[in-house]
């Protein structure tokens, strides 16, 4: 193992057109609005003025994650042909999409748990960092709350809309289609702890990681990552998945982890 640990750093998507529309996403796929791109862009272009160096990306494999990455990769790797990412990109999104769709059947039971899958792209003979996309940090699932806006659910029952806000323990009803499959933060959690293994051993290795994903699921590595998983920890890290905010963590290659530094557009 390497003496020097690499860092992570925390990125949620930016805003998405259910963001725009204050709607509860979860397994929907939507994309990225135009000020979504925007703030993209601005991000990578703070992070080439700050020199933070990187040696793996990490998404998961929705659109509104791997959207945010190539807008941000558009001003950070000025050094490479616009159009060059852009082909890439659709080639990763293209397949990045289907791992999605196949993670679930289209008509869903409650027996069915996604499949967990990991891609790794890589843009040869450039100096853009491989990509993993991966169906293990995808948005935490809203069940028949997928897709509907905040405000509407809220009026029908705030007790619901603050449990889907802030209980982690609370499931919703799942509904029959693979964007209303169910979860909670403990199943989140399951899921991504063997990808969150991996990225460790990364770190260990010396790697820097920026791993862009969703607000739920950053909250879950958050918690996970710091070995305490309770509500009132969860509510703590609530403010490492700011909307356009990125966050540094520091790991001692064995437990301990602490937030840094912190970058905003």
């Amino acid at each position: 193992m390497t003496e020097k640990i690499g860092k992570l750093y925390l990125f949620p998507h930016t805003q998405s057109e259910n963001n725009l529309g204050n709607v509860f996403s979860g397994w929907e796929n939507p994309g990225l609005t135009t000020e979504g791109e925007k703030d993209a862009q601005a991000m990578g272009k703070l992070l080439r003025q700050n020199r933070i160096g990187f040696n793996l990306f990490e998404c998961s494999t929705q659109k509104r994650s791997l959207q945010t990455l190539f807008n941000l990769c558009l001003t950070y790797y000025q050094e490479v042909d616009d159009e060059e990412l852009r082909r890439f990109f659709e080639e990763v999104l293209s397949l990045s999409t289907q791992i999605f769709h196949n993670a679930l059947p289209e008509v869903i039971s409650d027996k069915d748990k996604p499949i967990l899958e990991r891609k790794i792209f890589r843009l040869n003979n450039t100096i853009v960092a491989p990509i993993i996309a991966t169906t293990a940090l995808v948005e935490k699932g809203y069940g028949i709350y997928a897709g509907r806006p905040r405000e509407d659910i809220r009026e029908e029952s705030n007790e619901i809309y603050r449990n889907l806000r802030d209980n982690s323990d609370y499931l919703p009803p799942s509904g029959e289609n693979r964007h209303q499959y169910a979860e909670n933060y403990g199943m989140v959690r399951d899921r991504a702890t063997p990808e969150l293994e991996l990225i460790k051993e990364e770190l260990r290795n010396g790697k820097n990681i920026l791993h862009i994903g969703h607000s739920n699921t950053i909250r879950v590595i958050a918690a996970t990552l710091l070995g305490n998983f309770s509500q009132e920890e969860k509510q703590k890290w609530r403010k490492i998945s700011i909307r356009n905010t990125m966050f540094k963590l520091n790991f001692d290659g064995k437990s301990k982890w602490e937030i840094v530094e912190s970058y905003k557009v």
